[in-house]
C-alpha cells in the first residue's frame, strides 16, 4: 500500500471512529488554536521521525521559531519522491487538525 492509499485509510478510519467529545459537529471557529509545538505543551518525547541528519536536526527541533539545536529537523539523506521520510507528532488523544 502506497503513502497516499495509507493516509487515505487513516484518514478514513478517523472520521469512522469520531469521537465523543465532538458532538458529532465540526465549528471551525473553535479550530483555530494551536496543538502545542511552538508552546511547548507537546513534549519533545511524543515528537519522532524517520530519520534525521544528526541530534542538532532531531525531530525535537521541528519546533516553529525554535532556535534549539539547527532550527530544524532534516532527515538522514537526500529526499526524494519515492523516499518515505516523516515527522511524526503524538497528540495523546484524538484532534481535528483543520491546518498545518
Amino acid at each position: 500500500m502506497g503513502p497516499e492509499a495509507l493516509s487515505s485509510l487513516l484518514l478514513l478510519l478517523l472520521v469512522a471512529s469520531g469521537d465523543a467529545d465532538m458532538k458529532g459537529h465540526f465549528d471551525p471557529a473553535k479550530c483555530r488554536y494551536a496543538l502545542g509545538m511552538q508552546d511547548r505543551t507537546i513534549p519533545d518525547s511524543d515528537i519522532s521521525a524517520s530519520s534525521s541528519w544528526s541530534d542538532s536536526t532531531a525531530a525535537r527541533h521541528s519546533r516553529l521559531e525554535s532556535s534549539d539545536g539547527d532550527g530544524a529537523w532534516c532527515p538522514a539523506g537526500s529526499v526524494f519522491p519515492k523516499e518515505e521520510e516523516y515527522l511524526q507528532v503524538d497528540l495523546q488523544r484524538l484532534h481535528l487538525v483543520a491546518l498545518v
